[in-house]
């Protein structure tokens, strides 16, 4: 369990200020117009503090996920002014999640059930739980998930009778014997013997030749998978237990190589044992490919080119010698 931070509030009183010695006011908090506002980043329209005043205003915490403010005898995370039994005595913060007493926000809106702050426990993105419940990163529980048995990986969890996805949108599926991890890249998991990307069954997927290659590219004997889509098919089945990263997204079976990123290709006419590569540009010193990290009016995503870039000239003279 990660050690949580405790929330070092206190309160200023506005005695003890003049208006020679205001605080200093700091971001994410900024005057505007003698008011006092919250704006963490400048394209974000800036939220005013209620019945804030600068002469007796603090910062008692500052996090990534969210801040906590002190002004005239009110407590306020971000720019909303907390609820008056507030009791940062009590208070305890971790990721998105502030918990004093029975009082529970993430990222500052109250959660619908109170969080008991010391059994919180942050778990893989974006699963939290406490004794009682496993809460996903906006303070929601999730329905029926037991914290005593929950497993968990980026954006995807289980416990003894359910499969849990939670990203961009919510899946909950009940299983029967197992669900398995593959645990070096995003949204695929093996659940009762079946694939699954984000919780839905690909079922053209060769499940014994599957594999991951990066977190964001999968391969079995026939496709290359980016983020679970379908992007390429090879022109003979490929044996997946060969095929290696050379560098970046340029991997090989021994024999081809392909760059894997966005839209896979396959790069023709390298010597695998020859080649050298320089960010997104890789060569033999015969052919020379140039790829790209976006992909634009549907052209290839690399090209073959006849110049090569001096430093991968270089690089590959260093390799010759």
């Amino acid at each position: 369990m990660k050690r949580l931070t405790l929330l070092l509030a206190y309160c200023l009183l506005a005695s003890l200020y003049t208006s020679q010695s205001y605080a200093e006011v700091s971001r994410p908090y900024k005057l505007i117009d003698g008011k006092l506002a919250y704006q963490k980043y400048g394209n974000q329209e800036p939220v005013f503090l209620e019945n804030a005043r600068e002469q007796d205003f603090d910062i008692v915490y500052k996090g990534d996920k969210f801040s906590v403010a002190f002004s005239a005898d009110h407590f306020y995370c971000n720019g909303s002014r907390l609820e008056q039994r507030f009791n940062p005595s009590e208070a305890v913060a971790l990721g998105p999640f502030l918990v004093s007493g029975d009082l529970s926000y993430a990222y500052c809106q109250k959660t619908e059930h109170p969080i008991n702050a010391d059994t919180l426990e942050a778990l893989n993105n974006p699963f939290f739980r406490d004794k009682d419940h496993v809460f996903t990163s906006t303070g929601q529980v999730l329905k029926g998930a037991d914290p005593q048995k929950i497993r968990t990986q980026r954006a995807q969890a289980f416990d003894d009778h359910q499969y849990y996805f939670v990203a961009h949108t919510t899946i909950i599926r009940p299983y029967s014997s197992q669900v398995v991890f593959y645990d070096n890249c995003y949204g695929w998991a093996s659940i009762d013997g079946e694939l699954h990307f984000e919780g839905q069954q690909k079922p053209s997927t060769d499940d014994d030749s599957f594999r991951c290659l990066d977190p964001d590219t999968a391969i079995d004997k026939d496709t290359i998978y980016f983020f679970g889509e379908a992007k390429y098919q090879f022109s003979e089945p490929v044996k997946t237990s060969d095929v290696r990263q050379i560098q970046n997204s340029f991997f090989t079976d021994g024999k081809n190589i392909w760059y894997t990123r966005l839209a896979p290709m396959q790069l023709t006419g390298l010597d695998v044992e020859r080649v050298a590569i320089s960010g997104n540009e890789i060569s033999d010193g015969k052919a020379t490919w140039q790829c790209a990290n976006i992909q634009t009016n549907d052209q290839p995503i690399c090209q073959q080119t006849s110049e090569t870039s001096k430093s991968l000239r270089s690089l590959l003279k260093k390799l010759r010698k």
